[in-house]
């Protein structure tokens, strides 16, 4: 009996946009005979290829003529897709070093944002307090000395956006505030991993 596998909006939205490319590129080709060349290629090699992380045998495989088409839908879906698993750290903090320590024992292919480097975007950190099913005050750290100094802790606390979007602001102008670490799992959830628990359960979330 086939199974119902759950796939996210986002990945839906970039399977579309991955096949929109494709189909543009099918009609660019002007003979019939060109056309179905690239369509039978193109539909046995994407079926093949779409899981992969990146179109580099393409060369190999595809005569030149076809292989930009290609290679530009790829580009295309991966530009659009969230990382499988992405995990937000200081490596100064030592629950951070714990769960890094803990994804590459058991064999976990993960991405590492130095968040304090790399700092999130607005629209990035609302993005993982959807995932984490949390609010901004949730993954504030409140109890480090600079939440006190930049007055942080006296924004108000209130299920509105208004309110919301103070704290997702102070968070993007001072990092170093995000709990950390946080893992985004397969299945487009997060959890704040600070024990072996909590990585263990984004470890068993699976897309």
């Amino acid at each position: 009996m086939a199974s119902y596998v759950p796939v996210s909006s986002r990945e839906i939205a970039s399977r579309m946009a991955f096949r929109r490319r494709l189909w543009f590129s099918y009609h660019s080709r002007g003979s019939p005979a060109g056309k179905g060349f690239f369509l039978g290629i193109t539909m046995l090699a994407a079926a093949a290829i779409y899981s992969l992380p990146n179109g580099s045998w393409l060369p190999v495989v595809l005569p030149r003529f076809y292989r930009g088409a290609l290679t530009k839908a790829l580009a295309g879906r991966d530009a659009t897709r969230l990382p499988r698993m992405e995990i937000w750290i200081n490596p100064a903090c030592s629950k951070c070093r714990s769960a890094l320590t803990l994804l590459d024992a058991e064999g976990a292919e993960y991405t590492v944002r130095r968040y304090l480097e790399d700092v999130p975007s607005e629209a990035e950190i609302r993005e993982v307090l959807g995932r984490l099913g949390l609010e901004p005050w949730d993954i504030t750290r409140t109890s480090d000395p600079l939440a006190k100094e930049t007055g942080v802790r006296d924004l108000p606390r209130e299920a509105t956006d208004e309110a919301r979007a103070r704290w997702i602001a102070h968070l993007a102008t001072h990092p170093k505030l995000i709990q950390r670490p946080i893992i985004t799992a397969e299945d487009g959830t997060a959890v704040v991993a600070r024990s072996e628990e909590a990585v263990r359960e984004a470890l068993s979330r699976k897309a």
